[in-house]
């Protein structure tokens, strides 16, 4: 027997306001009954503004109910949707894994106009419905589930490799998560953006460049790209693109907008440069990407209302007047008064850490056991070329064990940043060419491209050493205890980091004094899982050496 429910939309209107309507439907024996707690608003939900059908098509929430025939769901599963409603599951496309282009779909604005994500619920058919991991918020997998799976299947779907360069138009909804998929997909990231302002911002997702574009057009001169992402609002200037693009090359266009800009053709012929148009994601993708999403700990960066028609109708007025904004790190529960505390004690030029490192590894040519050295931090001389940026070298070293000469040492280095907000990140050190350059003081070094940025999250006590090896992150070792330490609290960070084919799973904790944040010791560990490589390295740090 088919199941009836009632629950609540919101709507748009030929006025644009935003106005809420109850519906009764029945719910079919393939269909899930959803109950909504997030919902993202994208780009594309202004063409449907003045329409009188429900709005949203970004959603994640809970099942509730299911149809008599639906097999891989159950009440109580955390689930998403997006563009695609139902898929036929037999045609071409759908048997090929392209389910986003069957040609009997059913899509948002097109069928099921009172379905929507702006809603208490929805009704959504089994075929085009996805499980979302268990450490995935629903708040940040709704702007996954359309956003997010477009640049997703641009990135993955296609002919972009790991050392490709890739160039992204457009830092928002969609840039902003284009940025972090390319990077640890270990793409060449290069951004292009109308606003110079955004040059941290960009840096701080993981750009290796950042360029500026001024009424379309690119300021000064930049290294052709493979594969060009179009992310941004306003419709592309061709004439202007293309000298951006090196032969056989492709621009994939992936906003939608309702100019149709002129296309020059000579220049599409004659160095062979391909445009390549790509709708959402097929399920496989999706699937694909939230298991990237949940490896790498990506998040989009948000913004919150309520789902009210004054929340609705605010968060659509600051997308109209362009006012989304996102910081240039990634968001962390920490204040930044207490991020800039511990930062400033940790690598305050005058202490000087001592290092126990031990080490394990399955291949018979690498360290096992326990290495001792020192490890300090030393403030560039050199001024950031953002001021409100600050950027320290760690620089660690100590003797190997004699079974591997006498005498030799170990030496390695990063750049730690803090930046306006707080957040704090690590990245590798820039190789100098040459043995002379090598050889000058740290003053010299610069950072290169981004290791990881910090997770943070506060914990008292000492309950950090649990791990499960086959999970996303790792937890960190007890950072060690040391005379006057009782009273210290442990804050954690986490952050991973995709290097070609090894995955570098990291985790800090930071033993601090309540209230000024000075940090008396701390820990970290590297799990590194690789075809080549299956490492467990644990570094405790305490003042003195």
């Amino acid at each position: 027997m088919s199941k009836t429910i009632e629950f609540n939309i919101f709507k748009g209107s030929e006025s644009g306001d935003v106005n809420p309507d109850t519906i009764r439907r029945t719910i079919q024996p393939s269909e899930v009954f959803v109950e909504i707690s997030h919902a993202g608003l994208c780009g594309t939900d202004r063409l449907f503004k003045h329409k009188g059908i429900a709005l949203g098509h970004e959603g994640a929430g809970t099942v509730r109910d299911v149809g008599s025939a639906v097999t891989t769901f159950k009440a109580g599963d955390k689930v998403g949707f997006g563009w695609v409603r139902k898929v036929c599951g037999h045609c071409d496309f759908c048997v090929g894994g392209h389910d986003q282009y069957c040609q009997n779909r059913e899509q948002y604005g097109k069928e099921n106009t009172e379905i929507g994500a702006f809603a208490t619920h929805a009704v959504w058919h089994e075929s085009m419905l996805v499980k979302l991991p268990d450490d995935l918020e629903p708040e940040y997998a709704a702007p996954l589930m359309c956003g997010g799976a477009t640049v997703w299947t641009a990135l993955t779907c296609y002919d972009i490799k790991p050392g490709d360069r890739v160039g992204i138009q457009g830092i928002g909804g969609l840039g902003h998560m284009a940025i972090q998929f390319a990077s640890k997909l270990g793409c060449d990231v290069v951004v292009f953006s109308s606003s110079a302002a955004k040059k941290d911002e960009a840096t701080g997702l993981g750009a290796n460049e950042f360029h500026t574009m001024e009424n379309g057009g690119l300021r000064g001169a930049v290294r052709p790209v493979k594969h060009l992402l179009w992310c941004g609002n306003a419709p592309p200037d061709f004439s202007k693109i293309f000298p951006v693009m090196s032969p056989d090359s492709t621009i994939y266009l992936l906003t939608v907008s309702t100019e149709q800009p002129p296309l020059p053709v000579m220049p599409l012929i004659s160095n062979g440069i391909r445009i390549q148009g790509s709708a959402v994601a097929s399920r496989v993708a999706v699937r694909k990407m939230l298991r990237f999403v949940s490896l790498h700990r990506i998040r989009p960066i948000i913004m919150t209302w309520p789902m009210t028609k004054d929340g609705i109708q605010a968060a659509f007025q600051i997308l109209e007047q362009g006012k989304m904004r996102m910081p240039p790190t990634r968001a962390s529960n920490l204040s930044p008064n207490l991020l800039n505390s511990i930062f400033t004690s940790l690598a305050h030029p005058s202490r000087r850490w001592s290092l126990l490192r031990t080490l394990q590894s399955d291949n018979p040519c690498d360290i096992n056991g326990e290495l001792r050295g020192t490890a300090t931090f030393h403030p560039l001389q050199r001024t950031p070329t953002a001021s409100d940026r600050r950027d320290v070298v760690y620089r660690e070293e100590g003797e190997l064990p004699n079974t591997f000469g006498a005498g030799l040492r170990w030496t390695k280095k990063y750049i730690w940043r803090q930046g306006e907000n707080g957040g704090i990140s690590v990245w590798f050190v820039k190789v100098k060419p040459t043995v002379k350059q090598q050889a000058q003081e740290e003053e010299e070094d610069e950072a290169d491209y981004l290791f990881h940025n910090f997770d943070f999250e506060g914990q008292d006590g000492a309950e950090v050493d649990k791990d499960n090896k086959e999970s996303a992150f790792v937890s960190p070792p007890v950072p060690p205890l040391v005379a006057g330490s009782e009273d210290t609290a442990v804050i954690m960070a986490r952050g991973n980091h995709l290097c070609i084919n090894d995955m570098y799973r990291t985790a800090y904790a930071f033993r601090v004094r309540p209230g000024s944040g000075e940090v008396v010791s701390w820990a970290s560990r590297h799990v590194v899982k690789g075809p080549k490589k299956n490492q467990d390295i644990v570094n405790l740090y305490r003042m003195g050496g």
